[in-house]
């Protein structure tokens, strides 16, 4: 180890951090650099420089603080170096348990307590034959949507634990409306020949959302279509020429 006084060439403690070094050097280069100063003796730059490479770099400055209380002592006396038997903790080491401390001891912020676990509230089951106006603007109905969307405001880990929605939210080639309606989630293809007129009640048509009467009902995937929107499917099935399910896997589909 050169005999050098790094913290002395930067003008700095022993006890200064590595902004504070940096600093130094920075106010040392801008006043000493042949540039700046116009001078060619670079010895002071070249000085600055070393001590800032060296007190920088963190394994060479604790071997250079090792030795540095006895340089010093060395330096300031005539009679030699006064080496104790005991060795002492250099500041660096210091400086490095003291932020050690404060960080254990620092308190911490309390973590918010878990909440408990609860289901969500439960859909109400459609009536067999139940039309679709009746189902979805009736009490039981009605009176879930606005529990479930409670329930969802207090539990938003719910909405990012549920399952990605379907890819598709069209059935029999028309855009459905209702996102959360059974054929959505679904490839249906039984015919139109095989649906069903609901006679008794209004229902609303699960691809333009229109309340009427006479809508035809899908057996398979449940689709409700007004007398419009059946007309479009039915142009479709006649475009593409599909030849629809046998009477066996119709019968499956419609829940026989």
């Amino acid at each position: 180890m050169a005999e050098r006084d790094y913290y002395a060439d930067l003008n700095i403690t022993q006890y200064a951090t590595n902004t504070q070094i940096k600093m130094a050097f920075h106010a040392l280069a801008k006043q000493h650099h042949p540039d700046k100063s116009g001078s060619n003796d670079t010895s002071d730059f070249r000085r600055a420089r070393e001590a800032y490479e060296k007190l920088t770099d963190s394994t060479t400055r604790k071997e250079y603080d090792r030795t540095y209380q006895h340089k010093r002592a060395y330096y300031q006396t005539a009679e030699g170096p006064t080496y104790t038997s005991k060795p002492t903790r250099t500041a660096a080491y210091e400086a490095e348990e003291a932020e050690r401390e404060f960080r254990q001891n620092r308190p911490t912020r309390p973590q918010p307590r878990p909440r408990p676990y609860s289901p969500p509230p439960t859909k109400p089951s459609r009536k067999f034959n139940e039309p679709s106006y009746t189902y979805y603007t009736g009490k039981a109905y009605t009176a879930w949507e606005k529990r479930d969307t409670a329930y969802r405001s207090r539990h938003p880990e719910y909405e990012q634990n549920l399952p990605p929605p379907p890819t598709s939210s069209s059935a029999h080639g028309l855009q459905v409306q209702m996102s959360s309606h059974p054929s959505t989630t679904q490839r249906c293809t039984l015919r139109t020949q095989n649906w069903s007129v609901q006679l008794a009640g209004s229902d609303i048509c699960v691809f333009c959302l229109t309340s009427t009467t006479s809508c035809s009902r899908c057996p398979g995937c449940e689709a409700l279509a007004c007398r419009t929107c059946l007309r479009q499917i039915i142009e479709k099935e006649r475009s593409s020429g599909f030849a629809g399910f046998n009477s066996k896997t119709q019968y499956w589909a419609s829940g026989g």
